[in-house]
Protein backbone atom coordinates (compact mmCIF):
# COMPACT_ATOMS: atom_id res chain seq x y z
CA UNK A 1 0.00 0.00 0.00
CA UNK A 2 1.43 3.55 -0.95
CA UNK A 3 4.60 4.43 -2.02
CA UNK A 4 5.94 6.94 -5.02
CA UNK A 5 5.37 6.28 -8.88
CA UNK A 6 5.87 7.96 -11.96
CA UNK A 7 3.01 9.50 -13.47
CA UNK A 8 3.12 10.98 -16.42
CA UNK A 9 6.64 12.50 -15.90
CA UNK A 10 5.81 13.80 -12.50
CA UNK A 11 6.42 11.87 -9.00
CA UNK A 12 2.96 10.93 -7.28
CA UNK A 13 2.28 8.92 -4.27
CA UNK A 14 -0.23 6.10 -5.22
CA UNK A 15 -3.44 5.35 -4.09
CA UNK A 16 -4.42 2.33 -4.95
CA UNK A 17 -3.28 -1.07 -2.84
CA UNK A 18 -2.35 -4.66 -4.01
CA UNK A 19 -2.98 -8.23 -2.40
CA UNK A 20 -0.33 -10.61 -3.30
CA UNK A 21 -1.59 -14.15 -3.10
CA UNK A 22 1.24 -16.18 -1.76
CA UNK A 23 -0.49 -19.61 -3.08
CA UNK A 24 -0.46 -18.40 -6.58
CA UNK A 25 1.82 -16.08 -7.05
CA UNK A 26 -0.93 -13.33 -8.43
CA UNK A 27 -1.36 -9.66 -7.51
CA UNK A 28 -4.73 -8.33 -7.39
CA UNK A 29 -5.85 -4.25 -6.94
CA UNK A 30 -7.95 -2.83 -4.39
CA UNK A 31 -10.03 -0.30 -6.79
CA UNK A 32 -9.70 3.19 -5.27
CA UNK A 33 -13.21 2.75 -3.98
CA UNK A 34 -12.09 0.29 -2.05
CA UNK A 35 -8.81 1.28 -1.06
CA UNK A 36 -7.35 4.55 1.09
CA UNK A 37 -8.54 7.56 0.92
CA UNK A 38 -5.77 9.46 -0.16
CA UNK A 39 -2.11 8.38 -1.68
CA UNK A 40 1.22 7.88 0.82
CA UNK A 41 4.26 7.38 1.11
CA UNK A 42 6.84 7.36 3.88
CA UNK A 43 4.01 5.91 6.29
CA UNK A 44 3.96 3.29 8.30
CA UNK A 45 1.28 -0.13 8.25
CA UNK A 46 1.14 -2.31 11.33
CA UNK A 47 -0.76 -5.54 11.50
CA UNK A 48 -3.12 -6.16 15.11
CA UNK A 49 -2.71 -9.36 15.67
CA UNK A 50 -5.84 -9.23 17.83
CA UNK A 51 -8.11 -8.64 14.97
CA UNK A 52 -5.89 -8.58 11.50
CA UNK A 53 -6.93 -5.11 10.92
CA UNK A 54 -4.43 -3.02 9.56
CA UNK A 55 -3.28 -0.19 10.81
CA UNK A 56 -1.79 2.96 7.83
CA UNK A 57 -1.02 5.93 10.05
CA UNK A 58 0.39 9.61 8.65
CA UNK A 59 3.33 9.81 6.17
CA UNK A 60 3.60 12.40 2.82
CA UNK A 61 0.79 12.72 0.02
CA UNK A 62 3.04 13.82 -3.57
CA UNK A 63 1.21 15.37 -5.86
CA UNK A 64 2.79 17.78 -8.95
CA UNK A 65 5.85 17.66 -7.17
CA UNK A 66 4.09 19.23 -4.23
CA UNK A 67 4.37 17.11 -0.60
CA UNK A 68 1.62 17.49 2.07
CA UNK A 69 2.15 15.88 5.85
CA UNK A 70 -0.71 13.44 6.65
CA UNK A 71 -1.97 13.61 9.79
CA UNK A 72 -4.43 10.52 8.86
CA UNK A 73 -5.49 7.16 10.24
CA UNK A 74 -6.96 4.41 7.92
CA UNK A 75 -7.64 0.91 8.39
CA UNK A 76 -7.24 -1.99 5.96
CA UNK A 77 -10.14 -4.58 7.02
CA UNK A 78 -8.42 -7.96 5.72
CA UNK A 79 -11.70 -10.06 6.62
CA UNK A 80 -13.62 -7.48 4.10
CA UNK A 81 -10.79 -6.55 1.78
CA UNK A 82 -11.08 -3.01 2.20
CA UNK A 83 -10.26 -0.02 3.63
CA UNK A 84 -12.14 2.06 6.58
CA UNK A 85 -12.30 4.91 8.66
CA UNK A 86 -14.59 5.49 11.95
CA UNK A 87 -18.68 4.10 11.71
CA UNK A 88 -19.97 7.14 10.48
CA UNK A 89 -17.34 8.28 8.50
CA UNK A 90 -15.54 10.03 11.90
CA UNK A 91 -12.22 10.65 10.54
CA UNK A 92 -9.23 8.91 12.48
CA UNK A 93 -6.42 11.75 12.87
CA UNK A 94 -3.40 12.18 15.28
CA UNK A 95 -2.79 16.01 16.63
CA UNK A 96 -0.41 16.73 13.77
CA UNK A 97 1.08 15.22 10.35
CA UNK A 98 3.97 12.79 11.23
CA UNK A 99 6.00 11.10 8.73
CA UNK A 100 9.36 8.87 8.71
CA UNK A 101 8.13 7.51 11.98
CA UNK A 102 8.50 4.22 13.76
CA UNK A 103 5.39 2.42 14.52
CA UNK A 104 5.71 -0.79 16.94
CA UNK A 105 2.63 -3.01 17.94
CA UNK A 106 2.30 -2.77 22.05
CA UNK A 107 1.89 -6.71 23.61
CA UNK A 108 -1.21 -4.87 25.24
CA UNK A 109 -4.55 -7.19 25.75
CA UNK A 110 -3.02 -10.11 27.31
CA UNK A 111 -0.41 -10.22 25.13
CA UNK A 112 -2.00 -9.97 21.84
CA UNK A 113 -1.06 -6.87 20.04
CA UNK A 114 -3.67 -4.13 19.88
CA UNK A 115 -2.50 -0.79 19.85
CA UNK A 116 -0.18 0.52 17.78
CA UNK A 117 2.43 3.23 19.05
CA UNK A 118 4.01 6.30 16.56
CA UNK A 119 7.42 7.09 17.72
CA UNK A 120 9.32 10.04 16.07
CA UNK A 121 9.32 10.83 12.66
CA UNK A 122 9.07 14.40 11.26
CA UNK A 123 6.06 16.97 10.94
CA UNK A 124 4.25 18.62 8.07
CA UNK A 125 7.04 21.11 7.63
CA UNK A 126 9.66 18.38 7.55
CA UNK A 127 11.35 18.87 11.18
CA UNK A 128 11.99 15.74 13.79
CA UNK A 129 9.81 15.10 16.29
CA UNK A 130 10.07 13.95 19.92
CA UNK A 131 6.33 13.12 20.94
CA UNK A 132 4.87 9.54 20.21
CA UNK A 133 1.11 8.81 19.92
CA UNK A 134 -1.08 5.94 20.60
CA UNK A 135 -3.69 4.41 18.12
CA UNK A 136 -6.22 2.67 20.01
CA UNK A 137 -9.75 0.97 20.11
CA UNK A 138 -9.53 -0.15 23.33
CA UNK A 139 -12.30 1.70 24.56
CA UNK A 140 -14.78 0.49 21.86
CA UNK A 141 -13.87 -2.33 19.71
CA UNK A 142 -16.05 -0.89 16.27
CA UNK A 143 -13.85 2.75 16.80
CA UNK A 144 -10.57 3.91 16.64
CA UNK A 145 -8.77 6.66 18.63
CA UNK A 146 -5.70 8.63 19.23
CA UNK A 147 -3.73 9.64 22.43
CA UNK A 148 -0.50 11.72 22.79
CA UNK A 149 0.35 11.14 26.12
CA UNK A 150 3.06 13.65 26.85
CA UNK A 151 5.45 10.78 29.62
CA UNK A 152 5.87 8.85 26.15
CA UNK A 153 7.92 11.39 24.72
CA UNK A 154 11.64 11.13 23.61
CA UNK A 155 14.05 13.26 25.22
CA UNK A 156 15.42 13.87 21.62
CA UNK A 157 13.45 14.50 18.58
CA UNK A 158 14.59 12.52 15.05
CA UNK A 159 13.72 10.83 12.19
CA UNK A 160 15.74 7.98 10.46
CA UNK A 161 15.75 6.26 13.74
CA UNK A 162 14.86 2.51 14.67
CA UNK A 163 12.42 1.55 17.53
CA UNK A 164 12.74 -2.50 18.26
CA UNK A 165 10.18 -3.48 20.60
CA UNK A 166 12.16 -6.43 22.96
CA UNK A 167 11.23 -9.01 25.67
CA UNK A 168 12.41 -8.85 28.46
CA UNK A 169 10.76 -11.68 30.10
CA UNK A 170 7.39 -9.89 30.91
CA UNK A 171 6.09 -6.65 29.90
CA UNK A 172 7.15 -5.31 27.08
CA UNK A 173 10.22 -2.53 26.56
CA UNK A 174 10.69 -0.70 23.30
CA UNK A 175 14.57 0.54 22.19
CA UNK A 176 14.10 3.57 20.40
CA UNK A 177 18.13 4.11 18.78
CA UNK A 178 19.86 6.30 16.73
CA UNK A 179 18.43 9.00 14.10
CA UNK A 180 19.10 12.07 12.49
CA UNK A 181 18.16 15.75 14.45
CA UNK A 182 17.12 18.99 13.30
CA UNK A 183 20.02 19.55 11.77
CA UNK A 184 20.72 16.64 9.87
CA UNK A 185 23.23 15.19 12.48
CA UNK A 186 23.23 11.69 13.39
CA UNK A 187 22.29 11.00 17.41
CA UNK A 188 23.90 8.77 19.45
CA UNK A 189 21.68 8.44 21.90
CA UNK A 190 19.38 4.95 22.98
CA UNK A 191 15.82 5.35 24.79
CA UNK A 192 14.06 3.41 26.60
CA UNK A 193 10.18 3.27 26.33
CA UNK A 194 7.99 1.14 28.96
CA UNK A 195 4.70 1.80 28.00
CA UNK A 196 3.15 0.02 30.81
CA UNK A 197 5.05 2.08 33.40
CA UNK A 198 4.25 5.37 30.47
CA UNK A 199 7.70 6.23 30.71
CA UNK A 200 11.11 6.77 29.19
CA UNK A 201 14.89 6.39 30.46
CA UNK A 202 17.78 6.68 28.49
CA UNK A 203 19.33 3.19 27.46
CA UNK A 204 22.70 4.42 26.42
CA UNK A 205 24.92 5.63 23.45
CA UNK A 206 25.98 4.39 20.17
CA UNK A 207 29.98 4.11 19.80
CA UNK A 208 29.18 5.84 16.43
CA UNK A 209 25.72 8.10 16.27
CA UNK A 210 24.00 6.57 13.13
CA UNK A 211 20.58 7.15 11.07
CA UNK A 212 18.87 5.14 8.56
CA UNK A 213 20.61 1.84 10.06
CA UNK A 214 18.67 -1.78 10.89
CA UNK A 215 18.89 -3.33 14.04
CA UNK A 216 17.90 -6.88 15.45
CA UNK A 217 17.76 -8.50 18.67
CA UNK A 218 20.15 -11.04 20.01
CA UNK A 219 17.88 -13.90 21.78
CA UNK A 220 18.10 -14.20 25.56
CA UNK A 221 21.19 -12.15 25.56
CA UNK A 222 19.70 -8.27 26.00
CA UNK A 223 21.95 -7.14 23.13
CA UNK A 224 20.98 -5.21 20.12
CA UNK A 225 22.96 -6.12 16.90
CA UNK A 226 23.03 -2.58 14.73
CA UNK A 227 23.87 -2.27 11.32
CA UNK A 228 24.07 0.27 8.08
CA UNK A 229 26.56 2.99 7.64
CA UNK A 230 29.52 2.54 9.76
CA UNK A 231 30.93 -0.76 11.54
CA UNK A 232 28.37 -2.95 13.52
CA UNK A 233 28.09 -1.62 16.44
CA UNK A 234 26.63 -3.62 19.43
CA UNK A 235 24.64 -2.32 22.67
CA UNK A 236 24.08 -3.74 25.92
CA UNK A 237 21.04 -2.44 27.05
CA UNK A 238 20.61 -1.85 30.80
CA UNK A 239 19.14 -4.22 33.11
Amino acid sequence: VGGVGLFDGNLETIRPAEILDVRTGRWDDISTTLGPTVGRAWHSATLRKRDGDVVLIGGRQLVDGVATGLDSVEIFDTSAGSFRGNPGDVAIVMPAARAEHEAVLLANGQGIGADVLVIGGVDGDGAPQSASFIVTNSNDAGRYDVAAPSQLALSDARTGHTALRIAPGSGTLIAVIGGGDGSGDPVGSIEIIDPSAFSVSGGGTLAEPRAYHSVVELPFTRRLVIMGGDPITIADLPE
